[in-house]
C-alpha cells in the first residue's frame, strides 16, 4: 500500500484519474486544517496567499519548460478562474465563520452540482445507479456531522455558492480536455485571483504573524499540489466518476477531528464513513465495467 502511494505521488502518470482525485482529496484535507488554523487572517488574505504560492510554481515550471502560459482558449480559461477564485475564496469564508463540519459539507454538495452542470453542458449524464451512489454519499457525509442550522442562512447560502462555483469551475476543466495543458489551466486560477484579492488585501488585510508561516506555507504547497492532481483527473476521467471520490475527504475530517480535536464520533458517526467508503467503491466499480 505504502509503495503504491509513493508510485502515484512521485510518478503521477502511472496513475488513472480516480487515484489522482483521491490524492487531491488528502491534500485539501491538509490545506482545510491550515486555513482553520488561520481564522484570524482575513479569508481573502489567506486565498491570496494560496494564489501567490500557486503563481511562482507556474512561472518556475513554464519557464523551466520554455513555454508560454497564455493557452489557446483564453475566454474559457479566465472563465475557469473567475469561477476558481470565487469557489476558493468563498470555501476559505465558510472554513473561517462556519464549524469545520458545515463548511466542508457544504463544499462536498461540489460533486453533485459538477454531475448536474455535465449532463447539461457536456452531455455526459449519470446513469440512474450512480446518483444513488451520489446520494448515499452525502447522507453519509450528514451521518458525520450533520448540519448545525443555528448558523447564519447567508453563511449558509454563500458557502453553497461557493460548492456551485467550483462545479462550474470542474466542468470548464473537462471541457478543455485535450485542449490545453494542466499547469496552463492551474495558472488562469492565481492570474485572476491575484489582482482581485490583492487590492482587497492592500486594503483591509491583516499583519501575519511569524507563528502563522507554517500554515500559509501549508495552505500554498498542499493546495498547489492537489489541485494539480485535482485537474488531471477531470481531464482523465468523467465528472461523475472522479467527483464522488472527493467525499473520502469526510474520513480525514473526521480522522482531524478524533487526533487533533479529540472528537470522538458515535455510531452515526462510524456508519457515515462506511456509507461514503461503500458508495465510492460501487462509483468506482460501474465505472469500470462501463
Amino acid at each position: 500500500m505504502i509503495r503504491r502511494l509513493c508510485t502515484a505521488v512521485f510518478n503521477p502518470a502511472k496513475t488513472s484519474g480516480l487515484r489522482k482525485m483521491f490524492l487531491a482529496t488528502t491534500f485539501f484535507a491538509g490545506t482545510n486544517l491550515c486555513v482553520k488554523y488561520l481564522s484570524h487572517v482575513p479569508f481573502f488574505q489567506v486565498a491570496l496567499y494560496r494564489s501567490l504560492f500557486a503563481f511562482v510554481f507556474c512561472v518556475v515550471y513554464f519557464r523551466w519548460h520554455r513555454m508560454s502560459p497564455w493557452g489557446h482558449d483564453r475566454k474559457t480559461l479566465f472563465a475557469r478562474g473567475l469561477f476558481g477564485t470565487m469557489g476558493l475564496s468563498l470555501f476559505f469564508f465558510s472554513l473561517q465563520v462556519l464549524p469545520l463540519a458545515t463548511a466542508v459539507t457544504l463544499q462536498y454538495m461540489a460533486p453533485l452540482f459538477t454531475v448536474f452542470i455535465a449532463g447539461l453542458f457536456l452531455g455526459e449524464k449519470a446513469k440512474p445507479i450512480q446518483w444513488l451512489f451520489f446520494v448515499m454519499a452525502f447522507v453519509g457525509v450528514i451521518f458525520i456531522r450533520g448540519f448545525e442550522y443555528q448558523e447564519p442562512l447567508l453563511y449558509i447560502g454563500l458557502g453553497l455558492l461557493g460548492a456551485l462555483s467550483a462545479a462550474i469551475a470542474y466542468n470548464l476543466i473537462r471541457f478543455m480536455t485535450n485542449k490545453e495543458h494542466p499547469m496552463v489551466v492551474i495558472f488562469y486560477l492565481p492570474l485572476v485571483t491575484i489582482p482581485i484579492l490583492g487590492g482587497v488585501t492592500a486594503f483591509y488585510g491583516v499583519m501575519p504573524q511569524w507563528k502563522d508561516l507554517p500554515a500559509v506555507f501549508g495552505v500554498g504547497v498542499f493546495t498547489q499540489i492537489a489541485q494539480w492532481f485535482m485537474t488531471r483527473a477531470y481531464q482523465m476521467e468523467r465528472a461523475d466518476k472522479v467527483g464522488i471520490v472527493s467525499y473520502v475527504g469526510v474520513v480525514y475530517a473526521l480522522a482531524f477531528g478524533v487526533i487533533i480535536f479529540d472528537e470522538v464520533p458515535g455510531w452515526s458517526g462510524v456508519l457515515g464513513v462506511l456509507i461514503i467508503i461503500t458508495s465510492v467503491v460501487l462509483n468506482k466499480r460501474k465505472g469500470q465495467r462501463d
